[in-house]
């Protein structure tokens, strides 16, 4: 599934790679961070599948963040889940 899918399943309106391989300073380890904002509220299990679905998009393990303060630290303030 791509991102742009994911994000229409699950209303989606911003998806931000942060962290090291987002810097291009990822090792091995390294896991994938990404912040997203939805346009409805996602269940605990809606926001289990969309990390999922990442997973299995990036081949990689998903660190996801749905946190209200997480994004308006960053200046994206709006709608977000919880």
């Amino acid at each position: 599934m791509s991102v742009e899918k994911i994000a229409d399943e699950f209303s989606l309106d911003l998806i931000v790679m942060f962290g090291a391989r987002a810097r291009g300073q990822s090792i091995r380890a390294s896991d994938t961070d990404i912040a997203m904002r939805s346009t409805r509220n996602l269940s605990r299990d809606d926001e289990l599948l969309i990390a999922a679905a990442l997973d299995a998009f990036f081949q990689m393990s998903i660190c996801a963040i749905f946190e209200r303060r997480a994004l308006s630290s960053w200046g994206l303030s709006g709608r977000t889940p919880r």
